[in-house]
């Protein structure tokens, strides 16, 4: 694959260029499953095939709006580095919301936190101090500092506002400080 030819057809709007159809048909989507594959691997996740059809996509779309701003020896790079930051937010914005059950009516939210670094202790009073948050500032702690949603994101999902969201966190930041301070102080 010639890149400078690549570049130089896409910025001057020649995508009938078979380099372009190559690149389009056959190399980029090598180049993003691999990527991809490589991103999944690492967050000890899996793929499908519509989701690196989808990955593909997306940064295929993204070289042609930013081919301007791409230098023609660095095109490669952009693109591996274009891939690997569009498969971890589809990763991240594939991951379940929220973990759920309902028990005798009432919805119980869980957690996984990385117990690696709390003692067991620790990670039962922390579910549990989460599990007290009332629900919308639960919802928006979990999704914004557990799931790493944006409160933009946050506000479409919750049909709220982002002031309301920024608001939900900071309470139940304030919630779960006061419940855990003892508990991590000892630590």
């Amino acid at each position: 694959m010639d890149l400078r030819r690549l570049h130089h057809c896409i910025l001057h709007q020649q995508l009938d260029d078979a380099e372009v159809v190559t690149f389009v048909k056959d190399w980029l989507p090598r180049v993003v499953e691999h990527q991809a594959r490589q991103e999944a691997i690492g967050q000890y996740r899996s793929m499908g095939r519509s989701d690196y059809e989808e990955i593909t996509d997306k940064v295929r779309d993204l070289v042609f709006q930013k081919i301007e701003c791409i230098e023609p020896d660095k095109l490669r790079a952009w693109i591996c580095q274009a891939a690997s930051f569009v498969t971890k937010n589809h990763l991240r914005k594939r991951r379940p919301i929220l973990y759920g059950t309902v028990e005798d009516g009432i919805l119980n939210l869980t957690v996984q936190v990385d117990r690696s670094i709390l003692t067991e202790t620790q990670q039962d009073r922390m579910e549990e101090a989460i599990r007290l948050l009332p629900l919308q500032q639960r919802k928006a702690f979990i999704m914004k500092y557990i799931e790493g949603y944006s409160a933009r994101e946050i506000a479409e999902i919750l049909q709220s506002n982002e002031n309301q969201v920024n608001q939900w966190c900071f309470k139940a930041r304030k919630n779960l400080n006061e419940r855990l301070a003892q508990t991590f102080q000892r630590a």
